[in-house]
């Protein structure tokens, strides 16, 4: 996947020249993709992508009912199409559930049990990964994703409302405006479980 990432990286550089060249605003020139990859891995700076996201689980869902215990997640690059990173997710390990059931603890193994919940949040649950694996693994932040329009994606791919809150004293906490008169609102539910070091996708 090295190849397909830095394919990406030089079609969204050479984007971004083009946008520079025809901006009648001045702005900030970027190092070109030529510059980028003379760079040693350690000292390239983090480069903002654009991704399509999508997954699939084993086991066919009616749209209501979400039973399977495996899904393979993949974060696709919007440019150059191609698969920048993948994750799979299972609920099951067939070594822990056989020493589970013989009531003894399971031989030394490479556990692939990597997900607990409802299989329906895994879609949400892996984007996070990925998304906040990327930047360390494969050195690109995420910068838009294009994905289906799950509402509990979106709550965890944003800033923790209370680590917002702990680490800037003039924030304030979202609140729900109340639907009648007279009541009061209250705060929003923290769901969000992004990472501060790392920008919101949008």
């Amino acid at each position: 996947m090295e190849e397909s990432l830095l394919e990406e990286i030089k079609l969204t550089f050479e984007a971004e020249m083009r946008e520079w060249n025809v901006s009648p605003h001045p702005r900030r020139k970027t190092i070109t993709f030529k510059e980028f990859i003379s760079l040693p891995k350690k000292r390239r700076p983090p480069v903002t992508l654009t991704v399509c996201y999508n997954m699939g689980w084993q086991k066919r869902s009616s749209g209501n009912k979400y039973v399977s215990i495996l899904g393979h997640a993949f974060m696709v690059g919007a440019r150059s199409r191609k698969v920048l990173a993948c994750l799979v997710c299972s609920k099951f390990c067939e070594i822990c559930e056989g020493a589970k059931q013989l009531k003894k603890e399971p031989a030394a193994h490479k556990c692939v049990k990597n997900y607990e919940g409802r299989s329906k949040g895994m879609e949400a649950h892996t984007a996070l990964e990925l998304v906040k694996n990327v930047k360390h693994c494969r050195g690109f932040i995420v910068g838009c994703i294009i994905a289906d329009d799950d509402s509990s994606m979106k709550a965890l791919l944003g800033h923790s409302y209370t680590e917002l809150t702990a680490n800037n004293p003039d924030y304030k906490w979202p609140r729900l405006c109340p639907k009648k008169p007279g009541t009061l609102s209250v705060k929003l539910r923290d769901t969000r479980k992004f990472p501060l070091d790392i920008p919101e996708p949008s």
